[in-house]
């Protein structure tokens, strides 16, 4: 608040005095944060002098530092009214609307700021507070850009750009902005904390561990700090400096949800399953329906070989969110239930919905390759496609095959039962087309549609394969290429087989039969390592197919 405010005349000195004694009483309460004696001696002092604008301005400052922000308003609007030409009370009196959530009214208390002073860096920067919190990001960076101008190394305006880029998703600036903000106040521990948030964004692991011991140096010691510095050491694999950064954590704050979900997280990566199922429990008791948690229990129970646990930890959460669809599935892959052909919609949604904000950066940590095998299995057969190919990536969830399909510069389609996933794809910008659907029913609705279809890690959701395979047959155009991968399932016994985690795996001797039933030709078969899981290698096949010509008969009927 920096209104620039005018002494009163008055008769006597003694009262001026006194007046201003006053006022640095009720600044001294300010600043120990003691805002209801401000509030009532500023009550008291303008009993007497009614409607003094520096008492009325500490007022509305001792109501907003309760919280009291919509109390705060008719006070700052009433200094606009004592002092209508001057541009700093309508500046205060947006910043207070703004937190009031009156943000109409903050915007164009902002402009009669901005008209009296152009030069108002208060006033751009509120502008752009206004713009972040009413989520009108362009508008908030207009006005940075103007206050910026004026006042080039100003710390707010530039911590508040690096707010906007933070929203903006636009993280390698935002890191540049907040650097600068932290310079121009280097003890202000939220532009530190940002700063770290965006680092984890961009799994710059060192650097965020680096951001938290900085601020521990400034005394920040918080149960938020601890937890991204144990993330940070997690992610690291430093895993006794994590569970260090964990406990310390705990020790501000032991009842924190966030601490021991990622320290559950961070006992289960070492295998100490039954210490993470001690705050897996803590999670749990205050959100019993929380999905990855709940998964969590159930891979601890069955790494500790008590399956019995694990099917009883499904149904109760069954029983606590009857409409979920998850526990439903994990139990058939424990053969508590009949095994479905494939995920449900409902299933598939779910799980990457939930995901997809994630998605990228925990394939990472799984060494993730399926979408890599099938770029050199296509790049074997691109002979076969077309000039400027029409192809569908099936199941193309956040969009990682479009960073090797889009080259082939022809047209690209993906389709995905998750709108988040899909979200994540369309910000790619490589898709001509994204569909949300069903697969099976997508390609049947797509006839001759496609030169190519690829797929990773989609089919690891259908057990049977006859239905999707001859819908993808149908979708394809004559001599059209077909590449999908699959997890192996090495007992020949059976064709598929669910597991507790929810996806199935697949007989060699089971694809090799379904991919020729059909209608496809198999040009390669191959099998790969898709990925790494509990540091154990996930085999699977990386199946290449082409759509078999066609039979021709005789006059006759005869082959």
């Amino acid at each position: 608040m920096q209104t620039d405010l005018p002494t009163r005349d008055r008769p006597q000195a003694q009262p001026q005095v006194s007046l201003a004694q006053a006022i640095g009483h009720v600044r001294q309460l300010l600043a120990a944060q003691q805002f209801g004696q401000a509030q009532d001696l500023c009550s008291s002092i303008l009993g007497q002098i009614p409607d003094e604008p520096h008492v009325l301005q500490l007022l509305g400052m001792a109501l907003h530092g309760q919280g009291r922000s919509d109390q705060a308003v008719p006070v700052f609007a009433r200094l606009t009214e004592l002092l209508p030409a001057q541009a700093g009370a309508w500046t205060d009196l947006a910043t207070i609307q703004i937190e009031a959530g009156q943000f109409d009214d903050a915007a164009t208390s902002l402009r009669r700021a901005l008209e009296l002073d152009r030069g108002s860096v208060a006033g751009w920067n509120s502008l752009a507070v206004l713009g972040l919190r009413s989520g009108r990001l362009d508008d908030a960076d207009s006005a940075l850009r103007s206050g910026l101008e004026i006042a080039p190394h100003d710390g707010q305006l530039l911590y508040n750009q690096g707010l906007v880029r933070q929203q903006q998703r636009r993280f390698d600036e935002a890191v540049g902005w907040l650097e600068r903000a932290i310079v121009a106040e280097p003890q202000d521990p939220q532009r530190r904390l940002s700063l770290a948030q965006v680092l984890f964004e961009l799994e710059r692991f060192e650097q965020l561990a680096a951001a938290c011991r900085a601020l521990l140096q400034l005394g920040h010691h918080s149960a938020a700090v601890y937890n991204k510095l144990g993330l940070a050491a997690m992610k690291l694999a430093r895993f006794s400096d994590s569970e260090s950064a964990f406990r310390a954590g705990l020790a501000i704050d032991g009842d924190n949800r966030d601490l021991h979900y990622n320290f559950a997280r961070m006992l289960f990566l070492q295998r100490r399953h039954e210490e993470s199922l001690v705050h897996c429990a803590l999670v749990i008791a205050a959100e019993p329906a929380l999905a990855p948690m709940r998964e969590m229990i159930t891979s601890c129970h069955l790494a500790l070989g008590d399956r019995d646990a694990a099917v009883a930890n499904l149904q109760q959460w069954q029983a606590i969110d009857p409409h979920t669809a998850r526990p439903a599935h994990l139990l058939a892959g424990l053969g508590v239930a009949a095994t479905p052909e494939r995920a449900s919609d409902d299933y598939v949604r779910e799980v990457f919905d939930d995901f997809a904000a994630s998605f990228e950066q925990k394939l990472r940590t799984l060494d993730y390759r399926a979408p890599q095998h099938l770029q050199r299995a296509l790049e074997a057969v691109a002979t076969r496609l077309p000039e400027q190919p029409t192809m569908l990536d099936a199941g193309c969830g956040t969009g990682l095959c479009a960073e090797f399909l889009h080259r082939y510069r022809g047209r690209l389609v993906g389709v995905d039962l998750s709108q988040a996933m899909l979200d994540k794809a369309a910000a790619r910008g490589d898709y001509d087309r994204l569909e949300r659907d069903e697969l099976t029913a997508f390609l049947r609705r797509s006839p001759a549609g496609f030169d190519a279809i690829v797929s990773a890690d989609t089919l690891c959701y259908f057990g049977a394969l006859e239905q999707v395979l001859l819908a993808a047959r149908d979708a394809l155009g004559r001599r059209g290429l077909l590449l999908f991968s699959l997890e192996a399932l090495d007992d020949g016994a059976s064709p598929y087989l669910l597991h507790p985690h929810g996806r199935y795996s697949h007989s060699r001797a089971y694809v090799e039969r379904v991919v020729a039933s059909s209608g496809f030709d198999i040009l390669a078969l191959d099998r790969q390592v898709l990925r790494n899981e509990n540091e154990l290698p996930v085999h699977g096949w990386i199946v290449t197919a082409q759509s078999s010509e066609p039979v021709e008969q005789g006059d006759d009927g005869r082959v």
